[in-house]
């Protein structure tokens, strides 16, 4: 379980990739991709983090939208979901730019 698991937040780094190929490739600026794919991926978790919550607590929107600004609030492999693609993303820019 834990292996499919991780195996899944690994999975979100070739989405990443691809978000980042449009603005590297489109754009030619490979630091705005690393910069959408971190946006795209916490904004996702945040949310998905917001309606557990809400269904848990079978609450209004308005009771949690001040929860999850902090990805360390999501729980683990939510966070990991944020943090692979993050960081693949920026080691990408790092090594087009830098190499």
């Amino acid at each position: 379980m834990m292996t499919k698991r991780i195996l899944s937040s690994i999975s979100h780094i070739l989405v990443g990739f691809f978000i980042q190929l449009i603005f590297g490739l489109g754009f030619n600026d490979w630091l705005m991709g690393a910069v959408a794919v971190s946006v795209f991926y916490y904004s996702r978790e945040r949310t998905q983090f917001q309606y557990i919550l809400k269904r848990q607590r079978d609450d209004t929107t308005f009771s949690v939208w001040y929860r999850g600004w902090s990805p360390f609030e999501w729980g683990f492999y939510p966070f990991l979901d944020w943090l692979f693609p993050t960081a693949s993303a920026f080691a990408l820019w790092a090594l087009i730019v830098y190499y």
